[in-house]
């Protein structure tokens, strides 16, 4: 069952975060997280945030905008494909794992049968109110709904002015 939302307003703000430990990448070493905020308000009082991660440095304001967008559309394919992925692995006694994002796959992973590891790349922990938790080398799967995403505003402010 697919059901629309009306987007009442959406708010981008571009970002640069520095990295606790590089990343490197084809492009090279990234020492910081280029990333563009997204918030999203709808008609039905759906309200959220993400974060688009701009690897290549060439993302503006109005392009993570578009790619919010088109997330938002893809949003049961993040939940479905995973799940279907996890029960294939399972079924096979495959291991699986996760890349990126860590504070949606915490969640995935956590009900994944042959979970071996959580790739845990810390793009906007410094920013969040909650990071996700690592305590002896485990993530912790929060005990609250949805997927605990809420800026600290104060520290965007700071990232923002810096």
């Amino acid at each position: 069952m697919t059901v629309a939302l009306t987007i009442r307003s959406v708010r981008a703000r571009g970002i640069d975060l520095a990295l606790q430990r590089p990343v490197e990448t084809a492009s090279g070493v990234m020492r910081t997280a280029p990333l563009v905020l997204v918030d999203v308000v709808t008609e039905e009082g759906v309200v959220g945030c993400s974060y688009v991660v701009d690897y290549n440095q060439s993302l503006s304001v109005p392009d993570a905008i578009d790619r919010a967008r088109v997330l938002d559309h893809e949003g049961l394919y993040w939940i479905e494909e995973p799940t279907r992925a996890a029960a294939l692995a399972d079924a096979a006694g495959l291991p699986a794992s996760s890349h990126t994002f860590p504070e949606l796959t915490v969640h995935l992973l956590g009900v994944t049968p042959t979970c071996r590891y959580l790739e845990y790349l810390d793009h906007a922990g410094p920013i969040l109110t909650e990071p996700v938790r690592v305590e002896s080398g485990h993530a912790l799967t929060p005990d609250r709904p949805g997927s605990g995403l809420e800026w600290n505003e104060e520290a965007v402010e700071r990232a923002l002015g810096a």
